[in-house]
């Protein structure tokens, strides 16, 4: 049985205090500008990382919608869109975080304004939104981890054990890519490592799931990206005060491999993971089509609620023609409300599947 947690998405608590100022001085521009609409185009990322853009974009569109401003995408209007990439920044001795360039653009696509450059600093949005394979270990301060994952953005690497992905070696979290094949079963696609990251090998129409592999002795909470979405992000009926990602991570038991196939739509409707082209993907309909073709599995230990006897004892008291991926046909797939709390992310696995 699959069970999700009802908490802030992970990933988007330093992006969304980034981008809530940022979405206020584009008002500002419109208001000079005497516009009131703009369309959020796509946010670029280095070129040797996946990387996540369409968190950025969607979370931007929020904030953009908050100070009034309506987000429109097919009409021609201004547009404003960006670039993205990892920065040490001196005012915060050092620490490395997601540099974020954006520019705003007038409907004959001249360059408006080039807004102030942000930085957005915590770990879980660098791995996140990076989309980089690492395990920082969760003992560490803030400064240590980030450095653990600095490293592992300027050096990209992963583990292969058979079909399974890990970020290294000895990391009890992995995640295995399984493709639907005739007779409803569904077989391992076996991973390479193309420019030192992961790939599968996933063609048009292919339905495929993905399996959480969980060999910690605790709970695993898990947040699941789907090209840069959260697979809850169709999930309808939700309550609008808990915020657009009331529903965002899974519940993976020790021991037991937990299969994802599909998007959570409502109730027990689901809608399977189905490779399409890129303009037929989730992504691309929610207009954050940049970036598709990443799955990103982000790992943090779990614990029932109120039952911090059972945090894990290394576990801080405190934290600091392209493809994508569409709807298949409706699956029926169960999904129970827990309460859980959870600790730093332990591991984020990524894993591309087009070239």
């Amino acid at each position: 049985m699959l069970a999700c947690c009802p908490v802030a998405g992970p990933a988007q608590e330093n992006l969304r205090k980034e981008l809530a100022p940022l979405a206020k001085k584009i008002k500002e521009v419109l208001d000079q500008q005497r516009q009131d609409a703009i369309a959020v185009g796509d946010f670029s990322g280095p070129a040797h990382l996946p990387g996540n853009g369409a968190l950025i974009r969607k979370t931007l569109e929020e904030e953009l919608k908050k100070q009034g401003v309506n987000v429109q995408a097919g009409a021609k209007n201004f547009e404003v869109k960006g670039a993205f990439r990892d920065a040490a920044d001196a005012r915060a001795n050092g620490l490395v975080g997601v540099k974020l360039v954006t520019t705003i653009y007038d409907t004959s696509g001249e360059i408006i304004v080039n807004l102030p450059t942000r930085i957005v600093h915590g770990n879980t949005d660098l791995m996140a939104v990076l989309a980089v394979n690492a395990s920082p270990d969760p003992r560490g301060d803030q400064f240590s981890r980030n450095k653990e994952i600095a490293e592992r953005i300027e050096n990209p690497q992963a583990h292969l054990t058979g079909n399974l992905i890990r970020d290294k070696a000895n990391s009890p979290y992995a995640i295995e890519i399984r493709v639907k094949r005739e007779g409803q079963s569904y077989v391992p696609v076996r991973p390479t490592i193309v420019n030192r990251l992961p790939h599968v090998a996933l063609q048009r129409d292919d339905v495929y799931e993905v399996v959480l592999y969980n060999d910690s002795p605790n709970e695993a909470a898990v947040s699941l990206l789907i090209d840069g979405l959260n697979m809850f992000v169709l999930s309808a009926g939700r309550d609008p005060k808990d915020g657009p990602d009331h529903f965002s991570r899974l519940i993976v038991d020790p021991g037991k491999p937990y299969a994802v196939l599909d998007w959570h739509i409502k109730g027990t409707r689901t809608d399977e993971f189905l490779v399409t082209e890129k303009e037929g993907s989730v992504a691309a309909k929610l207009r954050n089509s940049g970036g598709v073709g990443t799955i990103t599995a982000i790992f943090s230990a779990a614990w029932p609620k109120g039952k911090d006897d059972l945090r894990p004892a290394d576990e801080p008291k405190t934290r600091s023609a392209e493809l994508g991926t569409g709807t298949g046909q409706q699956v029926d797939e169960k999904y129970v409300k827990v309460e859980r709390s959870f600790g730093a992310p332990r591991a984020t696995i990524s894993v591309r599947y087009q070239k």
